[in-house]
Formats: structure tokens, sequence, C-alpha cells
């Protein structure tokens, strides 16, 4: 493909270097439709210039100078990721040492690894923490099922936008095809049609998912899909992967239900999402969960998460066995950020009325707990503190 060919805005830009422009590397990349790719022998500021790559995969023992590469990128305004695949020359491989966003790769790697990869890091770029064109995208999952993670992904979705009088644009997504809820919690109708985008990854663009969006009555947007197993079998992760790197650009928040389980698309959201949050019961068989889930969580994000515990449906008063937050703690392993009142009416009440819970009942003690959790994930908590000191 050569870059006078018509560019199309949402494929993913890559840059391929080999010295084999018919290696089955660049026929794997031509055939994937997420991908817009260029292949060169070398590299060269001037490619990076014209192609503005989002990912350069080097698969050539070389020498392609690098480190003037590098200091060239520092002069612009973006920086791709680099895939390496096989042996580099040894004076490249000290500046991809620095590089922030270096990958390696062995040389039988196969071609859909390396595929996987770019996908994979792409992702990576999109969910960084917020720029000036980026939204944030927050992660909520349950340790347990019915911890009440999909109430409390509501009800952060909906004060996040309440938040400043310019209510930032704030859209909720539920992964778990399975057996998701938020669609029901807010008697919304799904609209994400699951269907369309597995036929045609390279089509979901801001259009398409705005023509899925349902929203409601308090302005809250959600992308959700009718449940059902059929539909998880034909989803792969370039659909999600997709669907969260254009979501970010639409919106200034993303919160996203997942499902507990692991997802072939479960690594690249963990080591790209802003904030991870794993809520829990205050149950032993739900912390031992929790302490699970985070731990294979930390792993497969290679220690770049560091998962957030909200302790769930915390007791007024402590009778008989009930766990206080200081066993709880200890069960875990680590810290909880905080935890959430047991307030069954209030709940009842919010997913009776189709509502956010400080919609339907906006004294409810839950709702204030939720507004701590989110003061002190956005870091105001702190700024009120030293303002009130002052």
């Amino acid at each position: 493909m050569t870059p006078n060919q018509t560019r199309q805005t949402h494929l993913i830009r890559l840059l391929l270097i080999t010295p084999d422009p018919e290696t089955p590397l660049a026929t794997a990349f031509d055939a994937d439709r997420l991908f817009h790719s260029f292949v060169r022998q070398t590299i060269t500021r001037d490619d990076l210039q014209e192609f503005r790559p989002d990912v350069v995969v080097i698969a050539s023992s070389e020498e392609q100078r690098l480190s003037e590469v590098f200091q060239s990128l520092k002069s612009m305004s973006w920086a791709p990721s680099f895939i390496t695949v096989g042996d580099i020359h040894v004076t490249d491989l000290r500046s991809l040492i620095s590089y922030p966003r270096a990958h390696t790769l062995p040389t039988d790697a196969a071609p859909m690894e390396v595929v996987s990869l770019a996908l994979r890091v792409k992702m990576e770029a999109a969910l960084e923490p917020q720029t000036d064109t980026n939204g944030q995208c927050w992660a909520v999952t349950g340790a347990v099922g019915g911890a009440g993670a999909s109430l409390i992904a509501i009800e952060i979705a909906y004060q996040l936008m309440k938040r400043t009088k310019n209510a930032p644009s704030v859209c909720l997504i539920d992964l778990n095809f399975e057996d998701g809820s938020l669609a029901t919690y807010l008697d919304l109708s799904p609209g994400l049609d699951v269907s369309v985008m597995c036929a045609a990854p390279e089509r979901i663009d801001a259009s398409l998912l705005d023509a899925f969006v349902s929203e409601h009555e308090s302005g809250l947007k959600l992308l959700a899909a009718p449940r059902g197993a059929r539909f998880k079998a034909k989803i792969s992760p370039d659909v999600i992967l997709r669907l969260l790197e254009i979501s970010c650009e639409m919106y200034d928040y993303i919160v996203v239900d997942i499902p507990r389980w692991r997802q072939p698309w479960t690594e690249a959201l963990a080591q790209g999402a802003d904030k991870f949050l794993v809520v829990s019961e205050l149950t032993v068989p739900a912390l031992r969960a929790a302490r699970n889930l985070c731990a294979d969580l930390e792993v497969i994000s290679r220690n770049v998460l560091e998962p957030t515990i909200i302790l769930n449906r915390m007791a007024k008063r402590m009778f008989g066995h009930s766990i206080s937050v200081d066993k709880a703690e200890t069960a875990l392993g680590r810290k909880a950020l905080a935890s959430v009142s047991s307030d069954w009416d209030a709940a009842q009440a919010a997913v009776n009325m189709g509502m956010p819970i400080s919609m339907a009942n906006p004294g409810a003690k839950m709702a204030k707990d939720i507004t701590g959790i989110i003061d002190k994930l956005s870091g105001t908590a702190k700024a009120k503190k030293e303002k009130e000191a002052a």
C-alpha cells in the first residue's frame, strides 16, 4: 500500500520495516482490515512525518539508526509504538531500551502473534491517561457474581457526568455479553449491534457507535448489547479494542463494566485503563476471590496496573460474625480504597425506577460513599483536605 492511497481515518496506521516486502508478515497486516500498512526497508524521518504511523514494526537485522529516529520524534506531536521481531542491530537495541513504547518478539513469532501485539499496543496507547483528545477509561468488575459492581458503575458514571457545570461527556459500556445488566438497571433497550461490528471491525467509528448508543433520561449514554451467549462466541478482541479506542475519542469518560472471568482482551484493558475497580462483598469467599483477581490482574498487566478494591455492603453495625474493614484488608493482603454502605432500600429503589442511586434518592448514604470514592480516584479528596486545612 502506498502513501498516496486514500487514508482511512480510523484504521491503525502501521509502518513495517523489512527487507522483503512479500514476507508473510506483510501479507498478514495487509489482510487485516483494521490496519492501513506501509512497507519500507529502512525507517526515515520523512517516512514518519508522511505516514504518521501508530505502530512501527521492525523485522530487520539491518541498522535503522533508531537513536536518530527517537531524537527526531521529540519535535513531533505524537510518538508511535515500536515492535521488534527477531534480532536487531546492537546499536538500535541500546536505543530501544530507553524508549517507553518498545516491545520485542522472538524470531520465530508467528505473523498473527505480531498482528495481535500491534493491536494491543495501539489499544494501550489509546487508553493512556487523559489528554486533550482522549478520555479516561474507568473499568469496574465484581470479585464474585452479585457483588454490586454494575450498580456502582452506573452511579460512578452518573456522578462523573454531574460533577461540573460543564458536564463532561460520559458513556457506560457493558462488556458482559453473557449476562450484563446495565441496560436492565437503567430500563433502556440495548442498542449495540454486535453482528455489525464483528462483520466489519474497520467500520467501527464515531458515527456507528453513536447510532448504537442508548440515552438515559439523565443524559447518561449507554453502549450495551442484548444479553445472550450466542453473541459472545462471535466477538473477537479486535472488535472490543476498536470499540474502546473510538469510545475514548468520543467521550471525556468511559465507565466499562467487565466480566470477572478473563477474556482475550482483558490484558490490554488492564494495561490501558486509567482506573480499575474490583468490587467485593464482605464475605470470606468474596474477599478471597478479590485477592486472587487482583493478583491475576497485576500479572497480566505486567505490574502496570494497581487494582482498586471497593468493599460493598458495609453494615452500619458489626454483630456476630460480621467482617470489619481491618479483617477484610488482612484477608485481601492489601488496603481497600473505600467501602460502600449497605442500603438495600436505596439500591432497590434505583433499579426499580431505572435510575442511578443518587437520582432516585439524592440523600442515600450509598451515593455519598461513591462520591467519596470518585474524589479519591480523581485526586479531589486530597485537594479538599488541603483547602480545609488552609
